[in-house]
C-alpha cells in the first residue's frame, strides 16, 4: 500500500527521514518517514512484531537507527546532550520498574533530574512543578502511597505525572493501557488528550485497541512488518480495506453511536 502523506508541517516537533533499524542480521524497520506536530496526538498502530517500539525507540534515544536522521525542533537528536534531551522528552517503556517502597512523591520527583542532575538541590520550583503534576494526573491523593500498592490505573497515571514534571513537550509512551481495564484505559488516555490539549504537547502512543486509538489520537500511522503503510486521521484511515492490509483480518468499520468517530469490529 502507498503511504499519502500531506506536505510537513511547518510547527514540527519531532522528524524522522529514511529511519531504519536492523539487528541480528533481521531488518526490523525498513526506510520510514515520520513528523509529529506539536499538540498533536498519535497513534502508533499494526500487528506485533511489526516495529511499533523500535521505532518509539529510535526516537527516545534508546537504540540509534542503522540508517537515516532524526531531528527534534530542528537539530539531529545526536547533536541532543542528554539532559537538554529529557528536559523535551519524556518516554515510559512498556513495564517501567519502581523501586520497592518508592513513595508516588518520590517517583514524581524523579522526573526533575534533568532540571537539578544529581547533586543539585530540590528547589520551590521543583516541588511546585511535582505538585502541578500530581493534580493534573490525578494522584495528589496518592502522594504518600508505595507505588507497588496502587491499582494498574493508579499507577500510569503516576508515571505520567512523572513526565508531567519533568515538562518535556513531547509524551513517547509504549502500550500505557495494555495491562489495564476498559474505564481504566479510558482514563489515561484521556488524560494525556486533555494534557495535550491544556499544555500543547505532543505524544507518540503505541496502542493495539483499534478503537481507543481512533477515539483518542488525532492521527493514526500503521506499521506491517516493519514498514509504514498507512498514515491519516482516524476517519481516513480506519476503511475495511486499510483495516484488512494491516490487519489481515476482515473488519468492519460503523460511526460510533454516541458521536465519538468510529468503532471498527471484526466481519
Amino acid at each position: 500500500m502507498t503511504v499519502h502523506r500531506h506536505a510537513p508541517p511547518t510547527d514540527v516537533l519531532f522528524s524522522g527521514r529514511d529511519l531504519s533499524f536492523a539487528a541480528g542480521g533481521r531488518t526490523v524497520l525498513h526506510p520510514l518517514d515520520v513528523d509529529l506536530t506539536a499538540g498533536g496526538t498519535y497513534g502508533l498502530i499494526g500487528h506485533n512484531g511489526s516495529g511499533k517500539s523500535t521505532l518509539l525507540k529510535l526516537l527516545a534515544r534508546q537504540v540509534r537507527p542503522t540508517a537515516g536522521r532524526v531531528r527534534l525542533n530542528g537539530r539531529d537528536l545526536e547533536d541532543w546532550d542528554g539532559r537538554g534531551f529529557a528536559r523535551t522528552v519524556g518516554y515510559l517503556p512498556q513495564e517501567p520498574a519502581a523501586p520497592p517502597g518508592l513513595l508516588v512523591r518520590e517517583l514524581v520527583a524523579y522526573g526533575r533530574y534533568p532540571w537539578h542532575g544529581t547533586f543539585g538541590r530540590f528547589s520551590d520550583a521543583d516541588r511546585t512543578a511535582c505538585a502541578e503534576a500530581m493534580t493534573l494526573t490525578h494522584v495528589d491523593h496518592l502522594a504518600d502511597r508505595t507505588v507497588e500498592t496502587l491499582s494498574g490505573g493508579e499507577r500510569q497515571r503516576a508515571w505520567i505525572a512523572m513526565l508531567v514534571a519533568q515538562r518535556a513537550d513531547c509524551l513517547l509512551l509504549d502500550e500505557p493501557t495494555s495491562a489495564l481495564d476498559v474505564s481504566h484505559q479510558i482514563e489515561v488516555l484521556a488524560l494525556v488528550r486533555d494534557l495535550c490539549q491544556a499544555r500543547g504537547l505532543t505524544a507518540l502512543i503505541v496502542l493495539h485497541d483499534i478503537n481507543m486509538a481512533a477515539r483518542f489520537c488525532d492521527r493514526l500511522m500503521a506499521l506491517k512488518d516493519g514498514r509504514l503503510i498507512a498514515e491519516g486521521d482516524p476517519a481516513a484511515l480506519l476503511k475495511r480495506d486499510t483495516l484488512r492490509t494491516i490487519f489481515d483480518i476482515g473488519m468492519g468499520v460503523i460511526p460510533h453511536p454516541a458521536g465519538h468517530g468510529i468503532i471498527t469490529y471484526v466481519d
